[in-house]
């Protein structure tokens, strides 16, 4: 049937008696939906919100149920958005955009009493002028493809309604943008009706529109302000002011009125274009609430929610938004929307918990974006799968696929696999988590292979990262198609960067007191602050000085990252205490400046010379118990005999309680190994010993609590080595020496740490942690590498290598290299900080390492070089992470054809990555970009693709290009860069060849938007580019 649609009403009146009636109704019979409109006046409130027009409500048959939009899972890009009036609930969900075709995607759970045809309407917007289709899938299944005539303006909604055949209990109803749609539609809700008689769906009454509060009329204080220098707000401006100089006083309140008690959907409409998350905090009638988190948008005229479930009092409530000492503030705030009634939970009997399906709460993994390896395929030749494609080919001993699923507590959990088995015969996988198998799952034979279905199984989780992995072990017969897995109750997190288990506290950012003072910024090579994150710390140098932040969750460790004077001598350093005090209560840590303070030229050493001195700061990390809202001061007590002690941040993590030895592994504890964790003892021999009977037995290595001394590298191959937890069991070097070195297939490193203890850079003498060959079907998970001279240094042969979850700090070259042919590995969700060289490093040398990827990782502080280096090869990537602060002769990201490097091939990928306060001086007094395309040895003549980057507060350049050889099939495509201190970008006087520049804007470029030297270098300039 043709749409139709409704146009704007203006309200004239407010009908108390009808709000009164709404009440009555709700409270009378909460388990049966009312036939009311879904949308009501605004309850008056002091100050008056702004309150938008009140549409016409949309068909609604006798017994319908409306599903809002923005309760519903959205992925793929789709986004929840205010900037259209007339919408039903409080927002509607946009992002159905040709930039997110084939991904694009708002799944509805609904709830029918019995199996039959229903009527679906959805409610939509088209303001294109012409049809837009999208697919329709109901339980997984494509029904079709749904024509969308156009309604006039995005102002203006529509309807559409359906027919669909529903199951008994929970149906997923999917409107998604497919490769053969055109999209381009915003989705409010539907409304779901048994067709002809018979049982109606049910669900919780969603809650009703509310007002629109704009920040402009509410009460504001500690230097908040009305402003309009954005474009996007809504009403006639925004409130800003949120920044450094008002903190702990900036604070905006809204007064809002509600007619009975209950807990209300609350919206928040803001911007932060820092490219970090920032915090505000919450608090309802002058409690405190939480701390809110604020992704970062695109830029400051993108527009974003935060939204949050309150519990308000019948009348008035205030409802603050306060820049806290604790929190980073720089939010500008439009409006406060809130649900006019509270959700009511349905009088019903519960049922049993299915998650066949997903619901609002359920994270889904695509397969074809997980790590494969074993033979395993990505294909997209079937039909009915969701996103970009599916898994195949498990058919062989090791095939596997590993997801990087992210939870929120420890606990058991329902995942489900979506999978499609043509065979005609129950088929078999092995499940293993974080490593560990939890148990064998049948899957049943599907109807054809385009038929898709869901296998739910109980799995049990860690809180935060884990790998699930489903494999083909000996005894499993494969043979299926996995599309993706759902995980409920659980988010996937971050967008760019780790999912990181600690809250990180910037020094300059908590409260000084004593005399205490704060490192000016500088990025000024060889000085104090260039090596603090965020270029600033805080100096404590006199009895009484300290710093002090508020913990905002529950923790058991801290991390402190400090620096200190150096002895005269150099090599040893100094040891001195620093007082702690937790909630007033003092405890103290044992800080050394041992490994800090190199000197001299590169590769630098130990030998003191002053004016040469960086590699400044250190790391240390301890158990000690924090309370949520607890205070945590780091204070200068006469007690405390160095210098003075400069904090650039602390860490506060809940780490897990040891986990304990597995099934069918040998402890180098046990006889005859009698291994000693006293951190003195050498273990090196019974270590090996342990190791050689380990394998012979085909069982695993164990590394109880404790600190366990070797004084050389150790073979590893075909053997899974497990601690404790990083936090417990640890490996420790000695004079340089020790770690692990693949040497085969099959290895599994989990759950522990490897603490050297080298303090300056010797490539010939010292050890890396992890280094070698590690074959096929390897994995490293949760280890800890520090004190080293390299965390991981990985070679061919290796190929399908997965590395998550680890963390590698204060080494004294690469964190992390993936060298001359290693192929098809992915590291993922980790932290690498504080390195030699680059944070992390790709290598060709003699041999083009190939199909690598660097993804969802957050790198900070490479004291040398790049937090992302790529020095040759083929269809490498770099994807989704964060980078910041690098110091000296290095950029956010590399391209670069020297070293030695086999040539670029195949297609280079540099994508959604933020670059923040990157770029250096380099080599020779060149200016090092963000983005740093380096070309002095050999050309480039594949693509090399830069997309959906985002370069903040650059030192020097956004963008800078050199060489000497012909770069062609260059791309820039998306690239923001905001605040550079010279040009947004810039090409040298020795640059050849051309690249394609689409959408690539400038701002805020202290020396200008474009400097180009050369006259060898053609620059495209495709649409979109704005500022240079």
């Amino acid at each position: 049937m043709k749409a139709s649609y409704t146009r704007k009403i203006k309200l004239c009146s407010l009908f108390i008696g009808l709000v009164l009636a709404q009440i009555l109704l709700v409270s009378c019979d909460s388990s049966t939906p009312t036939n009311s409109p879904t949308v009501m006046p605004t309850l008056a409130a002091t100050p008056s919100p702004v309150v938008r027009a009140t549409p016409a409500a949309a068909p609604v048959q006798d017994g319908a149920v409306i599903y809002e939009a923005e309760l519903a899972a959205i992925s793929g890009g789709a986004a929840i958005a205010t900037d259209h009036i007339d919408f039903t609930g409080t927002a509607f969900v946009a992002g159905y955009v040709d930039g997110n075709k084939g991904f694009a995607a708002t799944q509805f759970t609904v709830d029918a009493e019995a199996a039959g045809d229903y009527d679906v309407i959805l409610r939509y917007a088209n303001g294109t002028g012409s049809a837009k289709t999208l697919s329709v899938y109901v339980n997984e299944a494509l029904i079709e493809q749904i024509s969308l005539d156009t309604v006039g303006s995005w102002d203006d909604w529509g309807t559409k309604v359906e027919n669909f055949t529903l199951i008994a209990g929970s149906n997923a109803i999917s409107y998604r943008f497919g490769e053969s749609d055109s999209g381009n539609v915003n989705i409010d809700q539907i409304s779901v009706s048994r067709s002809a008689g018979g049982p109606k769906a049910t669900a919780t009454p969603p809650p009703r529109l509310g007002g629109t509060y704009e920040a402009e009329a509410a009460v504001l204080s500690g230097g908040s302000e009305v402003t309009s220098d954005h474009t996007g707000f809504s009403g006639t401006g925004f409130v800003s002011g949120f920044s450094d100089a008002n903190k702990a006083k900036a604070a905006i309140q809204f007064t809002v009125n509600v007619p009975i008690a209950g807990n209300y959907p609350a919206s928040l409409r803001y911007t932060s274009a820092l490219g970090t998350v920032q915090t505000l905090s919450l608090y309802v009638n002058e409690k405190l609430i939480k701390p809110l988190s604020f992704e970062s948008m695109q830029d400051w005229e993108t527009w974003g929610l935060v939204l949050e479930t309150l519990a308000l009092n019948a009348g008035d409530n205030t409802i603050t938004y306060k820049y806290d000492a604790a929190d980073s503030g720089n939010i500008n705030l439009d409006n406060l929307n809130i649900g006019l009634l509270p959700q009511v939970t349905p009088k019903t009997t519960p049922k049993p918990t299915k998650l066949a399906i997903p619901n609002k709460t359920t994270a889904v993994y695509e397969a074809e974006a997980a790590f494969f390896s074993g033979g395993v395929q990505a294909a997209s030749s079937l039909k009915g799968f969701s996103a970009t494609g599916y898994l195949n080919s498990f058919t062989a001993d090791g095939a596997r696929a590993i997801f990087a699923v992210h939870s929120p507590a420890a606990d058991k959990y329902l995942v489900s696999l979506k999978y499609s088995n043509d065979t005609g015969a129950t088929k078999s996988l092995s499940i293993y988590v974080n490593g560990l198998k939890q148990l064998q799952t049948s899957l049943e034979a599907t109807k054809n292979s385009s038929t898709w279905v869901a296998k739910v199984e109980t799995l049990t989780l860690r809180n935060g990262y884990n790998t699930v992995s489903y494999q083909y072990d000996q005894g499993d017969s494969g043979a299926i198609q996995i599309d993706s897995i759902s995980v409920a109750n659980s988010s996937v997190g971050s967008a760019r960067g780790a999912n990181l288990p600690y809250i990180e506290y910037e020094a300059e950012k908590g409260v000084i007191g004593g005399g205490a003072t704060i490192l000016a910024k500088d990025r000024t090579y060889l000085t104090l602050a260039s090596e603090a994150s965020g270029r600033q710390a805080v100096k404590l140098a006199a009895t009484g000085q300290f710093v002090q932040f508020t913990n905002k969750t529950a923790a058991n460790s801290m991390v402190i990252r400090y620096s200190m004077p150096d002895a005269a001598s150099g090599a040893e350093g100094i040891t001195a205490p620093l007082s702690i005090y937790v909630n007033g209560v003092k405890q103290s840590v044992n800080l050394s400046s041992k490994y800090a303070w190199v000197y001299g030229d590169y590769p630098y050493n130990n030998v003191q010379k002053p004016e040469t001195g960086h590699h400044f700061f250190d790391e240390t990390h301890t158990l000690i118990n924090v309370p949520a809202g607890a205070t945590v001061k780091l204070q200068k007590d006469k007690t405390d005999t160095a210098e003075y002690y400069i904090i650039d941040f602390i860490d506060l993590e809940q780490v897990d309680a040891p986990y304990a030895m597995p099934d069918n592994y040998i402890s180098i504890a046990d006889a005859p190994y009698n291994a000693v964790g006293n951190g003195t003892t050498d273990n090196t021999k019974t270590i090996r010993d342990a190791i050689k009977d380990a394998t012979a037995a085909g069982k695993g290595l164990w590394i109880p609590e404790g600190q366990f001394l070797i004084n050389d590298r150790i073979n590893v191959s075909n053997l899974t080595i497990r601690g404790a937890g990083p936090w417990y069991s640890s490996i420790n070097g000695w004079n340089g020496k020790g770690g692990f070195i693949g040497k085969g297939d099959h290895i599994g490193m989990f759950d522990f740490a490897i603490l050297g203890d080298v303090s300056y850079r010797n490539d010939g003498a010292f050890d890396a942690g992890i280094e070698g060959d590690f074959g096929t079907g390897s994995i490293v998970q949760n280890v800890w590498m520090e004190h080293v001279k390299v965390g991981l240094w990985i070679d061919s042969p290796t190929d399908g290598l997965y590395i998550g979850g680890v963390r590698v700090r204060d080494t004294f070259a690469d964190g992390v290299n993936l060298h001359k042919g290693t192929k098809n590995t992915i590291f993922e969700q980790s932290n690498v900080r504080n390195t030699g060289d680059d944070n992390l490093a790709m290598w060709s040398e003699v041999t083009p390492t190939e199909n690598n990827n660097f993804r969802f990782n957050t790198l900070q502080l490479p004291m040398l070089a790049n937090n992302i280096g790529i020095y040759g090869g083929i269809d490498n990537k770099a994807e989704d992470n964060l980078a910041y602060d690098t110091v000296n002769v290095g950029a956010g990201i590399n391209i670069n054809t020297d070293y030695n490097s086999m040539p670029f091939g195949g297609v280079t990928t540099l994508q959604r990555n933020t670059l923040v306060r990157t770029g250096s001086v380099g080599n020779n007094g060149i200016i090092v970009g963000a983005v740093w395309v380096n070309l002095p040895k050999a050309p480039i003549s594949e693509p090399v693709i830069f997309t959906d980057i985002l370069i903040n507060d650059s030192t020097f350049n956004g963008i800078s290009i050199y060489g000497q050889d012909i770069w062609t099939k260059g791309s820039f495509n998306n690239v923001t860069i905001e605040k550079t201190g010279a040009y947004g970008v810039q090409v040298s006087a020795n640059a050849q060849g051309s690249a394609d520049f689409s959408k690539v804007k400038v701002s805020g470029a202290k020396e200008g938007g474009l400097n180009t030297l050369a006259d060898l270098f053609k620059i495209t300039k495709l649409a979109g580019n704005s500022g240079w």
